[in-house]
């Protein structure tokens, strides 16, 4: 262990502290990234299949870029065109045509929510892992 100068103490202290910051920020970029990645694949394996299979296709991700920030990193998991205006309806059933919703409702395929638990659970084990390998 080297010796500090007392003058120098609280120098060296935040620098540590801005080395620990950006090590931590990197961790949390990284977690989310891969989080996103994985519930893309995660919605492409367990949304309905329709006549095509373009809707479980059409999940991506993307950089929310308006809530950007210095210490901010947000991902988006979506369904790209055409297939965004299926999601609620897939999700939560609907009216059929000819019955209106007291008579025939087109059974609901959750599959979002589901998807939006598990990414959580992930995200927060993969920070907290990798924060702890980082704390030693």
């Amino acid at each position: 262990m080297s010796k500090i100068d007392i003058d120098k103490l609280s120098i060296e202290v935040m620098n540590e502290l801005r080395l620990y910051g950006k090590a931590t920020i990197e961790i949390v970029e990284k977690a989310v990234e891969e989080t996103a990645k994985e519930t893309v694949n995660e919605l492409r394996v367990t949304s309905p299949e329709g006549k095509t299979g373009d809707y479980s296709e059409s999940w991506k991700k993307k950089r929310d870029k308006s809530k950007m920030g210095k210490y901010r990193y947000d991902m988006i998991v979506y369904s790209a065109k055409p297939d965004y205006r299926l999601t609620h309806l897939l999700e939560y059933g609907h009216a059929v045509r000819r019955g209106g919703r007291k008579i025939g409702k087109a059974k609901a395929f959750p599959h979002i929510k589901d998807a939006e638990i598990h990414a959580k659970k992930r995200l927060e084990n993969k920070i907290v892992r990798a924060l702890e390998e980082l704390n030693g």
